[in-house]
């Protein structure tokens, strides 16, 4: 080989080998960038495949809430109606006896009266027969007055 002849050609030289250097160097990255790039492809590959695990478990919790919230609106709702229930229930025995105190007790002590009476006559027996001889009395009397008036001033029968 020949030697530079200026500085010009020295330097020339130079930037020649550092290129080839450089161009040396830069192709002994190639497989470190190949390897890189495919470790990179399947990183991405990986963080797509727990993506998808990951929205499928967080549709899975979704799916696990709702039911959570439909069980406690319906446990809420079941609640609700039983209070009301237990409130009408209520409300309707005040009113049944507000109604059986204003309507039905005046009508009952009405029908009771004469029963009241019937007890009060059974306490007291010997008003009972009074009655019956009180009768039977009457009734001889009209007997008698029948048949003095039938057999006229004079006696029995003429």
């Amino acid at each position: 080989m020949n030697h530079p002849a200026t500085l010009r050609e020295a330097l020339l030289a130079d930037l020649v080998g550092d290129v080839a250097r450089l161009l040396d160097r830069v192709e002994a990255l190639r497989p470190t960038f190949t390897e890189s790039t495919d470790n990179m492809t399947a990183a991405q590959a990986s963080l797509l495949a727990q993506l998808a695990a990951f929205d499928s478990h967080i549709v899975a919790l979704a799916e696990k809430a709702k039911l959570q919230t439909v069980k406690y609106i319906l446990a809420r709702t079941d609640e609700a109606a039983n209070r009301t229930t237990e409130a009408q229930i209520r409300a309707m025995s005040a009113a049944a006896r507000e109604l059986f105190r204003s309507e039905l007790e005046p009508a009952l002590h009405g029908a009771a009266a004469p029963l009241r009476r019937l007890e009060q006559q059974a306490g007291r027996p010997w008003l009972r027969w009074l009655t019956h001889a009180a009768t039977a009395a009457a009734a001889s009397a009209g007997t008698w007055a029948l048949v003095a008036h039938a057999c006229g001033p004079g006696g029995a029968g003429t």
